[in-house]
């Protein structure tokens, strides 16, 4: 029955009432159930999860700590057997984008969590270059869900400090990337979170990578910097 529920076309007040009537046991499964069966939830799971409705409830019932723990203890031949650092990374980027955005907020901010602490920030920025996940974070910056670009600011912005070289490189790379957190800079409305991790991370970002400079010049930040620091001093 979850096989057939993770095929099915579902309209947002059937995922809904699937979320409300089917939660818990899908929670169950993803909790005790064999491989399979957790593989096959999963599917199912992210078929109702992609309304963000649904999702919230799923989040209620409680799957984000089976979610997450399966994430990081999937083996190759067995649930118990620990992934790479590399495979995690990936793994989670994977799962993040086959949600909906409730749920991908709080993945996000699984790894940001990571990256807050100074004994696995390392771990996640090795990880993070060597599975060459920096775009892919970077273009949750442009998540129209605001929970989730302020999430994804704030992993960038914690892993800047080790990875200024290869997230000036992605900036430049990215189309209107830059011009997104400047114009998130430029925001008159009062000083916000999103706002401080979009600093930081333009902030260390490398001083002598000219090319970057040129972009930043050309997008207005300077004449953006200054005037938020004179409103700041006058303020």
């Amino acid at each position: 029955m979850i096989a057939y529920l993770g095929e099915l076309v579902l309209s947002n007040d059937v995922k809904v009432l699937v979320a409300q009537t089917a939660g818990s046991i899908l929670v169950n499964v993803m909790k005790s159930g064999s491989k399979q069966a957790r593989e096959t939830a999963l599917k199912a799971l992210n078929q109702i999860s992609s309304y963000e409705t649904s999702a919230k409830i799923l989040i209620h019932a409680g799957i984000l700590p089976p979610l997450v723990r399966d994430l990081f203890t999937v083996g190759i031949n067995q649930l118990a057997a620990y992934e790479t650092e590399r495979d995690i990374v990936h793994s989670l980027l994977h799962l993040i984008r086959n949600t909906g955005p409730a749920i991908e907020c709080k993945l996000l901010q699984v790894l940001v969590g990571l990256t807050s602490s100074s004994a696995t920030v390392l771990n996640i920025v090795v990880a993070t270059k060597s599975s060459g996940a920096t775009i892919s974070i970077i273009q949750f910056d442009e998540a129209p869900q605001r929970d989730v670009k302020v999430a994804s600011i704030k992993l960038l912005n914690n892993i800047s400090p080790f990875m200024g070289q290869e997230l000036s490189d992605a900036l430049r790379e990215t189309a209107g990337q830059l011009n997104s957190l400047i114009n998130i800079i430029a925001d008159d409305s009062g000083i916000s979170k999103e706002q401080a991790a979009a600093v930081g991370l333009l902030a260390d970002l490398l001083e002598s990578d000219s090319i970057l400079t040129r972009c930043l010049l050309d997008e207005g930040a300077f004449r953006i910097a200054i005037s938020k620091v004179t409103s700041t001093k006058q303020g």
